[in-house]
């Protein structure tokens, strides 16, 4: 390793804090450290076994740039990215930046800073070996955090010895925040490049018999209530890297008991690297780092002479976060999804779902907000509604998938295997007895035109149009009247009110006349799937088929709004100012500005 010096007539920085800091150090924050360090920091003062060490701070990469006047060179090299990188632009960038830290004088102060902090870390740990092997690790300001990972982005070096060599480690980590891959990373994440610095985690070597990665709940599947361990023999370096096909073990959380064990190779040892107890034993770790954070958890850990220690922990981000209060083995189904509003609901919307979901609440006897209730709730800025329950009784169990067949598909595949599994047993009868009185209440006002609907299925139709006319005439109105009120602030107060009560109205209008009108269709078309279904095709929902085939029977909502969509279009496409809009092309300007009346906004 070469011994990095600074260079002759280089300033010399006199720093007003502490260049390092002590891996446990309780003034270790995000600022300072970066995420890597501050996790293993709390985790360290939990008493979990994280290995010793220490942690250059943000100040001295901020030094070393200030002194070499690397920030010209960064700005420099990312002028011409643009938002959208090339690998090949990404990598032009990446070379001349991290060659311009290569060539960056350190002062002396950090330098010898960096050099006490390893002979004491050595010192410490081993006296009878000063020059410790030792873990040099990248821990940035943007790392490790929880919607954002950086996993891979920043380099790690293995089996660093001696003072000199850790110091030229600790400059090849800071030059590695810039690395092609995370500057590309950090681009498409909307992070601004100049709004990142890098701590460095200097770490006792742990020569590890086995080593891997533990998640607390499954990342593919979703699963909180299961954990997934992934092990290899000796360093952990080429799994994270994939080097290798370790062992993967699925866990039950709350019990440690093994549900699904997969040998891999390991490079050539087709062995199995753990035992039961090992495996009891992380999971039991898992479990208690999961708990201190109070998030699922991605874990690093390593065995060495029969410890267990723990490497690193982060956030798994790409894990949907649960509603407040969800039990960890709940299912929960996106209202946007059934909708087709994949992207956030705002505040507004929301708050206008609230207001229809709170008058169709009314209907079955319920008096409140409808996400107090337990199977409705929020997060990550969306509304969910909790199908497990349904699913595990008996009558959900045939309704729900039926109905999922034509809102969402794709939601019943996943329903259909998780009940294959097993994994959704029959609920208790008394789920069913705690629905029944809302049924009956609904039921009672539907039954008269539910019989009607049978004689008679136009004027039901015609009966619901005329309802929601009146509907929306009587909300034009209520709106309106607001309209005389002289003070805007009171004025809007009174529209907002006014528009709460009419979206309260909203469900109980149209829902009991729906009831009726529904259930003879979806009878045909269950029909009409049996009648047409390959043999186990059909099953509890409805054939493709069958599906296409209803598309074209008269008042079909969605296909008269698939050719409301179609005229448009067509219509676009005949106005030469509409399609050269739409094509991005300057089109030609209208002959004047239209007037907007404002004066009631």
């Amino acid at each position: 390793m070469p011994v990095r010096r600074p260079a002759p007539g280089a300033r010399s920085v006199t720093p007003m804090v502490s260049w390092t800091l002590a891996l446990d150090d309780p003034d270790l924050d995000l600022a300072t450290g970066g995420g890597k360090a501050v996790n293993l920091g709390r985790l360290a003062r939990a008493g979990f076994a994280v290995p010793a060490g220490f942690v250059v701070t943000t100040d001295g990469y901020r030094s070393v740039v200030a002194v070499a006047g690397l920030d010209a060179v960064i700005a420099a090299a990312l002028a011409d990215l643009g938002t959208d990188p090339t690998p090949a632009a990404a990598e032009r960038a990446s070379a001349a930046i991290r060659a311009a830290f290569a060539a960056a004088p350190v002062p002396d102060p950090l330098a010898e800073a960096v050099r006490a902090a390893y002979r004491t870390l050595g010192a410490t740990s081993a006296p009878e070996q000063p020059d410790i092997a030792v873990a040099v690790r990248s821990s940035a300001t943007a790392e490790d955090l929880s919607d954002l990972s950086f996993a891979g982005q920043q380099d790690t070096f293995l089996g660093v010895t001696g003072a000199d060599a850790v110091l030229d480690a600790v400059v090849r980590c800071w030059s590695s925040l810039w690395t092609a891959r995370a500057i590309v990373y950090r681009q498409r994440n909307g992070v601004p490049d100049d709004a990142v610095a890098l701590a460095v985690v200097v770490q006792q070597l742990v020569p590890a018999e086995v080593s891997g990665v533990l998640f607390t709940a499954n990342p593919l599947t979703g699963r909180r209530g299961e954990t997934t361990i992934d092990a290899t023999f000796g360093l952990g370096e080429a799994l994270v890297s994939g080097q290798v096909e370790p062992d993967h073990y699925v866990l039950d959380g709350a019990t440690g008991q093994v549900r699904d064990v997969r040998v891999g190779s390991k490079g050539g040892r087709p062995e199995q690297a753990l035992g039961e107890r090992q495996l009891f034993a992380l999971n039991a770790l898992g479990r208690r780092i999961e708990a201190e954070y109070a998030a699922p958890q991605d874990i690093e850990w390593a065995w060495h002479a029969g410890r267990l220690h723990v490497l690193q922990s982060r956030a798994i981000t790409t894990l949907h976060p649960l509603p407040e209060g969800a039990p960890t083995d709940s299912m929960w189904l996106s209202f946007g999804t059934l909708q087709g509003m994949l992207d956030p609901i705002t505040p507004l919307g929301r708050d206008a779902i609230r207001c229809v979901a709170a008058g169709a609440g009314r209907l079955f006897g319920h008096e409140t907000d409808p996400l107090a209730l337990p199977y409705v709730g929020e997060a990550a800025e969306r509304l969910w509604i909790r199908t497990d329950v349904a699913l595990r009784n008996p009558l959900g169990r045939r309704v729900l998938p039926a109905f999922l067949s034509v809102a969402d598909p794709s939601a019943r595949s996943v329903f259909a295997g998780l009940a294959a599994e097993g994994l959704l047993p029959p609920a208790p009868r008394r789920v069913l007895r705690r629905t029944l009185p809302g049924l009956a209440r609904l039921l009672r006002t539907v039954a008269p035109r539910l019989r009607k609907a049978a004689r008679d299925p136009d004027r039901v139709r015609d009966d619901f149009d005329a309802a929601i006319a009146a509907y929306l005439a009587d909300t034009r109105a209520i709106v309106e009247e607001t309209a005389a009120v002289a003070d805007p602030f009171v004025r809007a107060a009174a529209r907002g009110q006014a528009m709460r009560d009419c979206l309260g109205r909203a469900f109980p209008t149209v829902l009991p006349f729906g009831a009726a009108v529904v259930p003879l269709p979806v009878l045909a078309l269950r029909w009409i799937s049996t009648a047409t279904a390959a043999p186990g095709e059909a099953g509890d929902g409805f054939t493709p088929l069958a599906l296409e085939l209803t598309r074209s029977l008269p008042r079909n909502v969605t296909t008269e709004m698939d050719l409301a969509l179609w005229e448009v279009a067509a219509t676009a496409a005949a106005d030469p100012a509409s399609r050269a809009a739409l094509a991005g092309t300057p089109g030609p300007k209208p002959a004047r500005e239209p007037d907007l009346d404002l004066s009631d906004r």
